[in-house]
């Protein structure tokens, strides 16, 4: 944990976090066991571990869940394009996507997307892929959908006359209604080709409503971070989806639970995770 953020951007954009602000992103850093935090972050997350002590498995399960989804793709759907919006800081022995799927197939294309300044200080990194495929940093905000499907960075790194796999995890229950989460969704996935697939992990109240009220309300104390999101019911997370995306198998499920084809009996109840996954497919 660092003492005071810096809101220096080596793009010579305004920073998307002011100072002295909380930033999803860190606070998820902090959850993780990661020391890209400040004592802004780590108050809220300490704040939130008090009350919901198995978060920090909930993190380690959306992170799986993320290379799981990630190898079936590479693995069995044949996708050779990832457009990771969201991609938060890269956690500590955790591979990241373009890491997992370039084993598989090095010609694997990435683009990752955040706007974080310390996802941006996180950029090389980033890029760092194998040199049959490429992997790129695009610093945009998800709530600017044309900005994002318009940037030089995406054409350089993605045909989107090809399918890609769009993942939007932990993403989308930071963007609250007033920001219009399903049309920047159906925006994006209006730009892909058929064949393409669609990633997202959400949280959720459904198993444990009580608990995920308080989590909410100690976010919007943080100032900025998650101050209009809200964590949604599995059917207003269908909903976000435009009714031609097709859910693989098992559709929507709690995200330590996701295995293509087939239900995991997993240890932890769904009440200490939180949080739904789910692929769908474009046809």
């Amino acid at each position: 944990m660092h003492d005071v953020p810096t809101t220096d951007d080596s793009s010579g954009r305004e920073p998307a976090i002011p100072a002295g602000a909380a930033s999803s992103a860190r606070v998820y850093d902090a959850f993780g066991g990661g020391k890209d935090n400040y004592a802004t972050d780590e108050r809220i997350a300490r704040e939130i571990m008090g009350i919901w002590p198995e978060v920090g498995q909930a993190v380690a399960a959306n992170r799986a869940f993320i290379h799981a989804s990630a190898r079936w793709l590479a693995q069995e759907a044949g996708i050779r394009q990832f457009l990771d919006i969201g991609t938060g800081i890269p956690a500590p022995n955790t591979p990241s996507i373009h890491q997992t799927v370039q084993r598989i197939a090095p010609t694997c294309r990435v683009l990752y997307v955040d706007n974080d300044p310390t996802v941006l200080a996180h950029a090389a990194t980033l890029r760092a892929g194998s040199p049959e495929g490429r992997t790129e940093y695009l610093h945009a905000d998800a709530t600017d959908p044309d900005a994002v499907l318009g940037s030089r960075e995406l054409a350089d790194t993605l045909d989107l006359n090809r399918p890609v796999a769009l993942y939007l995890c932990a993403l989308l229950h930071l963007i609250g209604d007033d920001k219009n989460p399903r049309g920047i969704v159906r925006r994006l996935t209006a730009a892909l080709a058929p064949g393409s697939h669609v990633v997202v992990s959400h949280a959720t109240p459904d198993a444990n409503p009580r608990l995920m009220d308080r989590v909410a309300e100690i976010y919007a104390r943080g100032g900025r971070i998650n101050a209009q999101g809200a964590p949604r019911s599995r059917e207003q997370i269908r909903s976000l989806l435009g009714e031609e995306l097709e859910l693989v198998e098992p559709g929507i499920v709690s995200v330590h639970r996701w295995q293509p084809g087939k239900a995991l009996e997993a240890e932890l109840p769904d009440s200490a995770v939180n949080c739904y996954a789910l692929v769908a497919r474009k046809p």
